[in-house]
């Protein structure tokens, strides 16, 4: 490689992964290297660039952590996210329409011991009874699937973002009841703008770009057999639903969120009144 030249540099390194045993590790890599070369040869990349480049990639790794990953986070605020959740799963034609994971999702929570979860408890904020469901294609139940969700509180902050929590708030891991059912007590999400302390938030002010995401519930739902569900719910009326930053916003993932007053409702789930009611079924399709 003692004559390498500006020319045949990307074949060089094309060349390099020949003897890679992964057939489809080799053509990412090898794709990855000629749209990587061919952006830097593009933009006429100067040395400076590049430097700032790598030390803000420095920076992301630093200030990322298991409750904040700052490289998800160019990944949704560069659309890079929606691009795969649209290749991968459309926009809900024959499933619950994929959204974005986000870079504040915990892995580690007990299961709930019952389909019905009270993280409503007496925090300030507008009461939800989220009635879910959770179906297949054709409309049979999935009993026994677990459901993820986690949102902000009523400041438009997530648990990990507040140190001094010792437990997790407004975040559960349930399984759906017999007839594919859950029920939670929540309060309505806040939306908030992106993470800016890091080298994703300098991006965005660099770009004057928009920083606000709309208010949303995170879901997760797995179901043995059926491809997992990673989506949001975007309460319908929020400001920023046609200006996400983090491109997440479908139109089948907006819902409404209507009032409700009936005291026997509320009496049931022990709820405040008035409290707004959502009922909303999950759709998964076969592996």
């Amino acid at each position: 490689m003692r004559n390498l030249t500006q020319a045949n540099v990307t074949d060089a390194l094309i060349r390099s992964f020949d003897e890679t045993p992964d057939a489809r590790l080799k053509e990412i890599l090898c794709a990855a290297v000629r749209h990587i070369h061919e952006f830097a040869q593009e933009v006429h990349l100067t040395q400076e660039e590049w430097l700032y480049a790598m030390h803000a990639l420095l920076r992301a790794g630093k200030i990322s952590d298991e409750r904040r990953n700052e490289f998800i986070m160019f990944s949704d605020t560069l659309g890079l996210s929606a691009l795969v959740d649209l290749m991968n799963r459309g926009n809900g034609e024959r499933e619950t329409a994929a959204s974005q994971l986000g870079p504040f999702f915990v892995d580690n929570l007990p299961v709930a011991s019952s389909s019905t979860v009270d993280l409503l408890r007496n925090f300030p904020g507008e009461p939800v009874l989220f009635a879910g469901a959770v179906q297949g294609r054709d409309g049979a139940a999935i009993a026994g699937a677990q459901v993820d969700l986690w949102q902000t509180d009523n400041d438009g902050l997530y648990d990990v973002q507040r140190p001094e929590l010792e437990e997790s708030r407004f975040r559960c891991r349930l399984r759906t009841d017999a007839h594919g059912r859950f029920i939670v007590k929540t309060i309505k999400p806040l939306g908030y703008t992106a993470p800016m302390d890091g080298p994703g938030g300098e991006m965005l002010t660099a770009t004057h770009r928009n920083i606000w995401r709309p208010g949303h519930f995170h879901f997760m739902v797995q179901a043995a057999g059926f491809r997992t569900i990673v989506t949001e719910l975007f309460p319908e009326g929020d400001r920023h639903l046609d200006n996400d930053v983090a491109f997440g916003v479908r139109e089948s993932l907006v819902i409404d969120m209507p009032l409700c007053g009936s005291e026997e409702v509320a009496r049931q789930f022990e709820m405040p009144v008035p409290f707004t009611k959502v009922d909303y079924t999950f759709r998964m399709t076969e592996r």
